[in-house]
């Protein structure tokens, strides 16, 4: 009786996903022992997506990144819009180019995608093939906002110093794209929200974040002070806007000015 697996010439097999991976990295001289072929997920993600729905396609243990190899081509091949998350902790591995399995699956997301856009630049995109093959890498990190910390003791002079040292609720060290994913999140913005600086702004850095399937803007600016030609254009955004910033940025003014406009939250 015949198994109902698929033959090594239709879906590819061990051996042929070695030489793949050494022909995307020649500097790697030790072959990973098992990495799963290409053409193997692709036939997987043909019978369970369609070209014409923005599937997305979640892998989480993504290893070498094959899924995400998978979905660049097919999607070239059939002009889909499927989308890839891929989860991978960073488990080391015995490499001096990369020291996690983690690093050496987004190097290899970032050459197919190379390797995808020369392929269409040597064909001028003459068949109306060009993908949207950009991504971005996320990582677990310690919140960028303080956490409030109830105090338990009876020292007056130690309350007040508790009550000081969370008047910024930013941890030091804090960076903005760190701060503004966390902050989009938060606000239920997805990670793979269009956030874009305002041009209208000019004396503060505003940056505008949009979802598709969110019909109001967060507006976040992460500047110490917030000028006052700033807070008159912060007053005609619509009502369903939110607009965040640090506490301290502004003055008991702006924050009366602000009182009956958009919905401002602080930081």
């Amino acid at each position: 009786m015949r198994l109902p697996w698929w033959e090594y010439d239709e879906v590819g097999h061990n051996d042929e996903a070695k030489k793949q991976i050494k022909n995307i990295f020649p500097e790697v001289t030790r072959a990973f022992d098992t990495p799963k072929p290409t053409r193997l997920i692709k036939r997987i993600l043909n019978l369970a997506t369609n070209s014409d729905n923005d599937d997305v396609i979640i892998d989480f243990f993504s290893g070498l990144g094959t899924t995400a190899h998978a979905v660049l081509e097919l999607n070239l091949e059939d002009g889909g819009n499927r989308k890839f998350i891929m989860v991978q902790i960073p488990e080391p591995i015995k490499n001096e180019q990369y020291h996690t399995i983690a690093e050496i699956g987004k190097e290899r997301i970032r050459r197919v995608i190379k390797k995808i856009k020369e392929e269409q630049v040597e064909k001028l995109n003459l068949e109306g093939t060009e993908q949207d093959s950009g991504f971005k890498v996320y990582r677990f990190e310690r919140s960028n906002l303080k956490i409030w910390k109830n105090y338990e003791g009876d020292n007056v002079k130690e309350l007040q110093q508790t009550f000081l040292d969370f008047q910024n609720r930013l941890i030091e060290g804090w960076t903005e794209p760190n701060l503004v994913a966390e902050l989009q999140l938060l606000e239920g913005f997805p990670l793979d929200s269009k956030v874009e600086p305002v041009p209208g702004f000019t004396q503060n850095r505003v940056l505008c974040v949009t979802a598709s399937h969110i019909e109001h803007r967060l507006f976040i600016c992460l500047d110490p002070k917030i000028e006052i030609s700033t807070v008159q254009e912060i007053r005609l955004l619509e009502e369903e806007d939110i607009f965040i910033c640090q506490d301290a940025a502004l003055g008991d003014r702006e924050k009366i000015m602000l009182d009956d406009g958009c919905n401002v939250k602080t930081i």
